[in-house]
């Protein structure tokens, strides 16, 4: 970057806004591989997942079971803290609505599901627009399910928009069939990330949020 080139950092200090255009944003990880996060300072062995992210362009859940439709002035839809649906069969992912770009690769993502061995779990968190979650790991056991990411600041050639939160619905295929939602959820969220997933170094911020 040239020496007359702001940084994404002076842009956003300065206030200044990109184009918005993040709107149906996919991503996608479907490498099964074992995963290693850390929590608190101490390894986090991961349990093998696929992924596939969806970006919103405001921050309203975008992924509900279709019977369960929230109304669009209902507060709950707008700016939750985490919102998590497990869809544990065939027919349940027939059900799933999807507001959101990426519907496409959100249904095959779900069809290559075998829902006989396997669960998909989606957690919505909204997030800033100019920054990127990153997922460090995941931990599925009989009763518990539990996610742990990182954030860091967008590439500086990724538009975004300062000052704007977006909703984002990460899909995860895990390999767990269950017959009902664990008792024990949670997931924490870490404002630096590792080497391997660093973009920008800050000092961690955690915030654990946990259904019982």
């Amino acid at each position: 970057m040239s020496s007359g080139t702001p940084s994404r950092r002076q842009l956003l200090a300065a206030g200044s806004c990109l184009s918005a255009v993040l709107a149906g944003c996919v991503s996608t990880d479907e490498s099964s591989t074992t995963h290693n996060a850390t929590d608190g300072g101490e390894p986090m062995a991961s349990d093998e997942y696929d992924s596939l992210t969806l970006r919103a362009d405001d921050d309203s859940v975008v992924v509900y079971p279709r019977d369960d439709s929230p109304d669009e002035t209902d507060g709950n839809r707008r700016r939750p803290r985490r919102n998590v649906e497990f869809v544990l069969s065939r027919s349940a992912a027939e059900d799933l609505r999807i507001d959101a770009g990426g519907i496409d690769e959100a249904r095959d993502f779900l069809e290559e599901t075998d829902f006989e061995t396997e669960s998909v779990v989606v957690e919505q968190r909204p997030i800033e627009d100019c920054y990127r979650r990153h997922v460090l790991g995941v931990r599925a056991k009989d009763d518990e399910f539990r996610t742990r990411y990182c954030r860091t600041l967008q590439s500086p050639t990724t538009p975004c928009e300062a000052d704007h939160t977006v909703m984002e619905a990460i899909f995860f295929r895990i390999q767990r069939g269950y017959e009902d939602r664990p008792s024990s959820r949670g997931s924490s969220e870490s404002g630096s990330c590792p080497e391997s997933a660093l973009e920008t170094g800050e000092d961690a911020t955690d915030a654990e949020v946990t259904d019982r």
